[in-house]
């Protein structure tokens, strides 16, 4: 089974490439892994950008979900407050 750090790790790479993002810039608000997955296993990932300014993503093989979560900004307007 692929442990549930390597598919975050696998998305945020994904969210930094696809979306220009700088990775230090945000945090994982959230995480549910609510499948396992098998090494080699073709993965989808959705992102949307919500109201709020945070990232919210769900990580699907064929058409189950395996993984979804939420990050947010760690800086700027949108930074919740610390």
């Amino acid at each position: 089974m692929l442990p549930g750090v390597a598919l975050l790790d696998a998305a945020l790479a994904e969210l930094a490439v696809d979306g220009g993002l700088r990775i230090t810039d945000w945090r994982l608000a959230a995480a549910k892994f609510h499948t396992f997955v098998r090494p080699g296993e073709p993965l989808i990932l959705h992102s949307e950008v919500r109201t709020d300014g945070s990232i919210q993503f769900a990580i699907h093989r064929d058409a189950t979900l395996v993984a979804s979560g939420v990050l947010q900004p760690t800086r700027g307007p949108d930074a919740p407050d610390a």
